[in-house]
């Protein structure tokens, strides 16, 4: 398994990305609603559809398929339990599975860099995001 990958899991799993603060900062429909507004909405389909085109013709090991699975289905039950909204968390889950699965197929994009910045330092992303450059799998190692 890529190293950025285990990290992840192993941070979502020690509850050291999703604590429960995120989740009262703002009214979570304020954050569901301004994630389907432009730019946030727009950059999230483009990095899925560009993860898509690079994954296309990529093998994945197994193991690496296992864990991005694990890593969204952390996310979501954590989401959950912090939100009681299964929208929101539904949302977070694929946020972590889009993460996951670039560190799995080695894709990085700056915009998916300040998406996983934004939860590291404690913000459930929502609004335009200014875009990191450098790769994925540097910025989950903190």
């Amino acid at each position: 398994m890529t190293p950025g990958l285990a990290l992840l899991q192993k941070y979502l799993l020690e509850g050291r990305v999703l604590r429960n603060h995120m989740f009262t900062q703002r009214p979570l429909d304020e954050i569901l609603n301004e994630r389907c507004l432009e730019p946030f909405d727009a950059q999230c389909q483009r990095v899925f559809r560009e993860l898509e085109n690079h994954t296309r013709n990529a093998a994945i090991p197994d193991d690496e398929l296992a864990a991005v699975n694990d890593v969204r289905e952390i996310a979501y039950r954590t989401a959950l339990a912090f939100s009681q909204s299964p929208e929101l968390a539904t949302a977070i889950c694929d946020d972590f599975e889009l993460m996951g699965a670039s560190l799995a197929a080695g894709y990085s994009d700056p915009w998916l860099n300040a998406l996983w910045l934004s939860y590291r330092n404690g913000v459930i992303p929502h609004k335009a995001l200014p875009p990191q450059a450098g790769s994925l799998e540097d910025f989950i190692d903190y």
